[in-house]
C-alpha cells in the first residue's frame, strides 16, 4: 500500500537515522528530512 511512496520526517534532531531504516524496510517507502521545517520553535 505504501511501496514507493515518500515520507517526511519533520527533525533537526537526526531522529530519521534511528526511525527512517525502520520505516524503510517494514512499510517500503523512502525517508526524507527537509530543512523547510523548525522542529525548535
Amino acid at each position: 500500500m505504501f511501496q514507493g511512496r515518500k515520507l517526511l520526517i519533520a527533525t533537526k534532531h537526526k531522529n530519521e537515522s534511528v526511525i527512517g531504516p525502520i520505516f524503510e524496510k517494514e512499510l517500503g517507502i523512502i525517508c526524507f528530512v527537509s530543512d523547510k521545517f523548525d522542529t525548535n520553535i
